[in-house]
């Protein structure tokens, strides 16, 4: 009976060993904090995807690498999104005012809905690109995001 008690104690460290090893190789994730300035009022909710390629940028919800909301307020709202590893990221921060995940648009094209991007790259006829809004995490990393 002894025997199996030490082994069977001998086994489950070795698992415990083994699995700290394998959780430490998977390598360190960060937090991004995005600060959106100038929200408008509190309706709705400032939704954030953070995308890790162009596939997708900047509306597609299904392919973005992660996606948050947070209840909006005039003024400046922090937004966290939480476990990203190392790399090249851009963010879309929308204020979606009635909270159907999309921006909404005039008849003409233009956004209803106040936007910002990473980077605050300068805004045209069409959306900045990917590249345009792309910056490096490898670190817990703060960043402003100008709504329009």
């Amino acid at each position: 009976m002894f025997r199996f008690r030490f082994r069977w104690k001998f086994l489950a460290w070795l698992l415990l060993l083994g699995f700290g090893v394998q959780s430490g190789a998977s390598g360190q994730e960060y937090t991004l904090t995005i600060t959106a300035e100038g929200v408008s009022n509190s309706e709705g909710v400032l939704g954030v995807l953070v995308f890790n390629s162009p596939q997708g940028w900047p509306t597609d919800n299904g392919r973005a690498f992660r996606a948050v909301a947070v209840r909006a307020h005039p003024g400046s709202v922090e937004i966290k999104v939480f476990d990203l590893p190392p790399g090249s990221y851009a963010a879309v921060v929308l204020h979606d005012l009635n909270e159907n995940r999309k921006l909404d648009r005039t008849w003409f094209g233009k956004p209803r809905e106040q936007w910002g991007m990473s980077e605050n790259p300068p805004v045209h006829f069409s959306a900045p690109s990917f590249g345009q809004a792309r910056f490096t995490l490898s670190r817990d990393e703060r960043i402003s995001v100008i709504l329009h």
